[in-house]
């Protein structure tokens, strides 16, 4: 949890990064869980006892939703 308690300067070694490659790193399957809980915390539990194809398959839908609404 360095984030939440360093001084507030980046780490040097990840100044090649982007800012989006930085976040997935740092958070990956946590971003995952956030997002088809809405945010919610209290709902993390819900998420977590999905199965990964009914996870996959409802991340999949909404890729390709948002694709074809943004044609």
């Amino acid at each position: 949890y360095a984030s939440i308690f360093s001084s507030g300067q980046e780490d040097e070694t990840r100044t090649h990064q982007t800012d989006e490659e930085a976040f997935t790193e740092n958070y990956g399957w946590y971003s995952v869980i956030y997002n088809l809980a809405n945010g919610d915390i209290l709902k993390f539990d819900q998420v977590l006892n999905l199965s990964v194809d009914e996870c996959f398959n409802f991340i999949a839908y909404q890729k390709d939703l948002t694709r074809l609404e943004n044609k």
